[in-house]
């Protein structure tokens, strides 16, 4: 993921964030581009609802859980990092 990494972190610095969300947002878009082995920018809607099922079911994340850490913030960095994402 490399450059968008390093982009999201920076967009996450700018916020009121604690070093612990900002490396579990991080850490999130990481897992979900590892998960399907491609960029996130690469992946859309299907994507997504496919990880947060895999998170739920498999990981026993619970949706309170994925709905804070996937849907909210790092979601809203790609989406205006790079104008293209699944609509939230």
């Amino acid at each position: 993921m490399g450059k968008l990494q390093e982009q999201m972190k920076a967009d996450l610095l700018l916020k009121p964030y604690s070093p612990h969300t900002t490396r579990a947002y991080l850490r999130c878009i990481r897992d979900f581009a590892k998960y399907f082995m491609r960029p996130p920018v690469e992946m859309g809607e299907t994507e997504v609802r496919q990880f947060l099922l895999y998170l739920t079911q498999d990981r026993k994340v619970s949706p309170v859980e994925t709905g804070t850490l996937f849907l909210g913030e790092p979601i809203r960095c790609i989406k205006n990092r790079l104008y293209r994402w699944v609509k939230c």
